[in-house]
């Protein structure tokens, strides 16, 4: 059994309507990053499923946009970015 302990988990509101949670390790390493609501559809829906996998696997919030999803890629990005420099 593994298991991850968090540096700092936070939890952090955006005007876009994002709530989430950022999950690093001691290292800074991403753990995790949830998405507790977000009312995004289609499109912006599939980004916001697909984009925190890939960060969490490259370890950055500087992953590639998701087409036809620009405004929520970058609030995306920006969110964790932020809740990096954080913990």
């Amino acid at each position: 059994m593994q298991i991850t302990v968090c540096r700092g988990v936070l939890i952090l509101p955006y005007k876009n309507g994002y709530l989430s949670t950022v999950c690093c390790d001691i290292a800074k390493k991403l753990k995790d990053i949830e998405i507790l609501k977000q009312s995004e559809t289609g499109i912006g829906a599939q980004a916001i499923e697909s984009m925190p996998k890939e960060m969490i696997s490259k370890n950055t919030y500087e992953v590639d946009s998701i087409s036809g999803a620009s405004a929520t890629s970058r609030a995306l990005k920006e969110a964790v970015k932020d809740a990096m420099s954080k913990i």
